[in-house]
């Protein structure tokens, strides 16, 4: 099963496909002074990263 990307940010989930696309969209936030977290959801648990 391949995981899902999720980035967390005032109350938002955005739902990535690619942990490059992840991490890209966590470096926009971050510039725009936006605190945001990462997660990977595989085999249906969820692991923060970021």
């Amino acid at each position: 099963m391949k995981p899902i990307w999720i980035v967390c940010w005032r109350g938002l989930d955005e739902v990535r496909m690619s942990r490059e696309d992840a991490l890209d969209r966590l470096e926009q936030l971050d510039a725009l002074g936006i605190e945001a977290e990462l997660f990977e959801v595989r085999d249906g648990r969820r692991r923060k990263l970021c």
